[in-house]
């Protein structure tokens, strides 16, 4: 332990000689690298607190002691002056500047970061196309070809992964690759009529095509959401099943384990409603193996990160209907999709153990659970879920869509699960300073998200799903999650699955 000593002091309002108690910081030994690679971590998370919100690290018992300061409730931080040498001066001075205080338990608003509110501050003010009916028209690209029922997904600038070449060559599969202007230029895989890839150059001339101009029109070059035009590919050429994965998530076996089958039973794990009752998110880790805690996916609200979970023995198997359920979302061995605060703080590479856990557990009935476009399965009755909006980081536009599309199919008895880990990832390089600024929105606006979709917003009940989906999306633009280019792409997108045959579910 250090010990720091502001000295005595006089007068004012201690009315006379006292002495503030010593403040303890832990110091391990370590070695003058590994202490520059602390003081970089520490840096990093400094510079976190002056961007959130109220209370989010209180919450993660990252500050516990308060600055000594005359006429002051405590600035969370550390005293000075302080002898543990350039680290601690660094903390207390960057945390004190952040004005964040402690008052009891709470933080004083007059004095942290301004929350997100998500109020409503604009209003929609473009046409509303799927409100009164749903635009119809016959399909216009039924005899595409290739025609396959179970399509892969994947959006690169790189040459083929060793990922991107096994799932290639799954049996009964096919496979779009989505390029972009950045490259790749060619793309040599083992198989021929089951894959495709479309460069920009094959990009440009599907733009041509009535059904797709809309569309192509307002997907940025050079953006994670290049990846739509793949979903909308494999939808338009015979999907029954998509796998929605990255170039970097490599499959564990031959083959998707896992699959929902129309009319067949799909066994699975539920948790009991009394473990979840009044939460509106749920954290799947833990339960599903993760080995240390706290633990917790990419989109998950920080300020729920260390609330307790459902033991593997409590839950309860059972099969359900394998058409109910929309989603499977694998997890990931090795490099588990985690936000730029986990990787900061907590074990950087693990695997989950499948000892207790052997099936899919299914997303607890109104709660709501961040899932990615890293390996996740999508059955027909999900696809319109697949749409990315293209106005936030790519790390913030999967787990968006997951948070819309739960909030929409909760409503139509639509399930999601997370399965034991099917892939391994092998991350490619990340700078995870860099992942946590473009992850921001995630750590600020996720709790009021989920707030406002299990508590506040509620459809039309006469309106059928696309006027549904319209009516979320108007009214999350409305509150600043979004911008109005993905409202006018969501409209693009309906009517383009639309005009190629796809039969949304009834409500």
């Amino acid at each position: 332990f250090v010990e720091g000593d502001h000295g005595p002091k006089k007068g004012g309002d201690f009315g006379q000689v006292k002495r503030p108690p010593p403040v303890r910081l832990r110091v391990p030994v370590m070695s003058n690298a590994k202490l520059l690679v602390a003081c970089a971590c520490g840096a990093a998370l400094v510079s976190l607190l002056h961007l959130l919100s109220d209370g989010y690290f209180s919450s993660l018992g990252l500050l516990e002691r308060t600055v000594n300061k005359p006429g002051s409730s405590g600035i969370v931080g550390i005293s000075q002056p302080c002898e543990a040498g350039m680290l601690c001066p660094l903390l207390s001075k960057d945390i004190e500047n952040s004005q964040i205080r402690r008052e009891g338990s709470a933080l004083s608003a007059a004095t942290s970061g301004k929350a997100f509110v998500g109020a409503k501050i604009r209003e929609f003010d473009s046409e509303l196309r799927f409100q009164e009916r749903v635009p119809s028209s016959p399909s216009l690209v039924s005899a595409a070809q290739p025609s396959c029922k179970h399509w892969s997904v994947v959006t690169t600038i790189f040459p083929p992964s060793e990922a991107v070449k096994k799932q290639a060559k799954l049996k009964d599969w096919c496979i779009v690759v989505v390029g972009d202007r950045k490259g790749p230029h060619t793309f040599e895989m083992e198989c021929e009529e089951t894959c495709i890839f479309l460069d920009a150059a094959g990009q440009d001339a599907l733009r041509d095509d009535a059904v797709w101009a809309p569309f192509f029109e307002h997907v940025p070059w050079n953006h994670f959401a290049r990846k739509n035009i793949g979903y909308l590919f494999a939808v338009a050429h015979g999907a029954e099943k998509i796998w929605d994965f990255d170039d970097d998530n490599m499959l564990l076996s031959d083959q998707l384990l896992f699959q929902p089958e129309k009319g067949r039973a799909f066994a699975v794990y539920e948790v009991p409603e009394a473990l979840i009752k009044n939460r509106t998110a749920f954290n799947p880790y833990p339960t599903m193996g993760c080995r240390h805690f706290p633990c917790w996916p990419r989109g998950y609200p920080l300020q729920y990160i260390k609330e307790s979970y459902p033991k593997p023995s409590a839950l309860v198997k059972r099969d359900i209907e394998g058409e109910s359920v929309a989603v499977v979302q694998s997890l990931a061995n090795h490099d588990p999709d985690v936000d730029g605060v986990h990787r900061l703080t907590q074990t950087l590479h693990f695997d989950f153990s499948d000892a207790d856990v052997r099936l899919p557990m299914l997303v607890p009935k109104g709660t709501l659970t961040p899932w990615n476009a890293q390996a996740t399965l999508f059955t027909k009755k999900g696809f319109w879920m697949l749409l990315l909006p293209q106005t936030v980081h790519g790390r913030v536009a999967d787990i968006w869509r997951s948070y819309f599309a739960q909030r929409l199919g909760i409503d139509l008895g639509l399930r999601i699960a997370f399965s034991p880990a099917q892939v391994v990832q092998n991350r490619n390089a990340h700078d995870f300073v860099g992942d946590m600024t473009s992850e921001m929105p995630l750590y600020r606006q996720s709790l009021r998200l989920l707030d406002y979709l299990t508590r506040e917003w509620r459809p039309d009940p006469k309106a059928h799903l696309p006027a549904r989906i319209e009516r979320l999306w108007i009214d999350l633009y409305e509150r600043e999650y979004i911008e109005k280019d993905d409202v006018t792409q969501l409209q693009h997108w309906l009517q383009a699955l639309i005009d190629i045959g796809y039969e949304f579910p009834a409500v």
